[in-house]
This record gives structure tokens, C-alpha cells and sequence, in this order.
């Protein structure tokens, strides 16, 4: 039963990967060959000019991102803080809260079907 679903699975994902793609290629009147050769080329693609404006922008906000955190790096070195980490708690309560939260609703249906 589980190799039926499966392989039922597997067809119906296969079918939207390789049938959808060619539906909006019949759908946008294009001919289909261009997308079946090997290897692909981009010969039938015009592609935007080079931005420096976009460029410049993109490297400012990746540098916005990555400086703090070298900077933060540099500044703290290779010095060794004298106290433990410490305990975080929150993921241990919040796994706490969904176990007890889904005993509670067993609890409860087990009390009304009885």
C-alpha cells in the first residue's frame, strides 16, 4: 500500500513538473522546440542592460547586513568569557506547552467518547 501511494505521488508530481511548464509555453503561443534542446541556450532571450544603481544598491544592502556582524567578531577576538552561556529555556517550554496541550485534547476526547 505505501509503494501504490507512492508511485501515485511520484506520477502526479512528475506530471506538474514536466506538463505544466509546456502548458505555459503552448498557452503563451511560443513553439516548444526552443525549450526541448540540448544544451539549453539563451540565444532567444534579450537580457537587461548592466545598473550600476542596482548594483550599487545590492552591494550596500548585503554590506549593511554582514558588516555588524564582523564587526562584532573583531571587536570580541579571541577572548574567552569567564561564565557559561546560560540556559535558554523557550524552545524547552514551548515543546513542554504543545506535549501537554496535546494530552490535554486526548484527555478530553477519550473523556467524551467514553
Amino acid at each position: 500500500m505505501p509503494v501504490k501511494s507512492f508511485l501515485i505521488k511520484l506520477i502526479i508530481l512528475s506530471g506538474i513538473l514536466l506538463g505544466l511548464p509546456f502548458l505555459g509555453v503552448m498557452l503563451a503561443g511560443l513553439p516548444v522546440q526552443r525549450y526541448l534542446e540540448f544544451p539549453p541556450e539563451t540565444q532567444y532571450i534579450d537580457h537587461a542592460p548592466f545598473s550600476w544603481i542596482v548594483f550599487t544598491g545590492y552591494s550596500l544592502f548585503i554590506l549593511a547586513v554582514i558588516l555588524p556582524i564582523f564587526i562584532k567578531i573583531l571587536k570580541k577576538g579571541t577572548k574567552v568569557s569567564p561564565k557559561p552561556a546560560g540556559f535558554y529555556p523557550f524552545p524547552s517550554i514551548v515543546s513542554l506547552r504543545s506535549i501537554i496541550c496535546v494530552n490535554e485534547k486526548r484527555n478530553r476526547d477519550q473523556i467524551i467518547i467514553h
